[in-house]
């Protein structure tokens, strides 16, 4: 499904970046740039990533900082001669940060820090692939990771807003590419596809805590709200729909497809 392609996959050094990275080398990726902050993380990824067949390489980067970004995708390029696949999987939640989340208590900082790792680093990323991308004669794919947090209310308000961001920063770029790179992310119905990511139902170690924290009748109403009704493993949640790219088809824009452990119904 991905014969020679060459992607690359921000937030990879775990999770459902890391899986996303070896989903792509399991479909025939030529190769898969792991980009992350975690340089142990990442290495490890990018093992992983050649031994289900693929080139994976780790690209050390902090998605807080343009200078990395720009140099990362010049990496990219040097590396694999051009790039086919971007997934803009990184992102993270204030609750990791601090246990004062409610919107009158959030520091500047850690508003800051979600959202320019969550929305303002998907700009970054796709402006600089964006050549390599147009260039590509292998239908080019950009995935952003959005959230069902971006479309119902959760007590996450800079993570809410980020991912609200990412949605509507999807359809705003796949304005400026269309017919030219598909767009896979956050949306309502314009052409083609979209995958919403709710990683917090996904078993992520630095989400145990906050899981845990939680009442059943509280863990219940989520789970009855969830595809899976349960936490589920990164791998599945990547095969389920987290990667969903289509090399086979022209290139296109976007809708929405609520894939993973979405929230399918109600509003808190």
């Amino acid at each position: 499904m991905l014969a020679d392609r060459i992607g690359l996959v921000t937030g990879a050094g775990q999770g459902i970046g890391r899986a996303i990275a070896v989903e792509m080398a399991r479909q025939g990726a030529r190769g898969v740039a792991v980009l992350d902050i975690d340089a142990e993380g990442g290495q490890a990824t990018a093992a992983l990533v050649r031994e289900a067949g693929a080139d994976g390489v780790f690209v050390p980067c902090d998605l807080r900082d343009g200078a990395q970004i720009t140099a990362a995708v010049q990496a990219v390029a040097e590396r694999f001669g051009g790039l086919d696949v971007l997934v803009n999987n990184a992102g993270v939640i204030e609750s990791m940060m601090t246990g004062h989340c409610a919107f009158d208590e959030l520091t500047e900082e850690i508003w800051d820090a979600v959202y320019e790792i969550n929305l303002k680093a998907v700009w970054r990323m796709t402006k600089a692939a964006a050549p390599l991308l147009r260039s590509s004669p292998r239908t080019p794919a950009v995935l952003n990771a959005g959230s069902t947090a971006g479309l119902v209310g959760y007590a996450h308000p800079v993570y809410c807003a980020s991912k609200g961001g990412v949605i509507q920063l999807t359809k705003a770029m796949a304005i400026d590419l269309r017919d030219q790179i598909e767009q896979i992310g956050a949306s309502e119905r314009i052409a083609a596809r979209e995958n919403q990511l709710r990683p917090w139902l996904t078993k992520f170690p630095n989400l145990a805590q906050e899981r845990n924290s939680l009442t059943e009748a509280e863990l219940k109403w989520i789970r009855g709200r969830h595809c899976f009704g349960a936490a589920v493993a990164a791998s599945q949640r990547a095969r389920s729909g987290g990667f969903p790219v289509n090399v086979d088809r022209r290139p296109s824009v976007i809708s929405r497809r609520v894939a993973g452990g979405g929230t399918v119904n109600g509003e808190r």
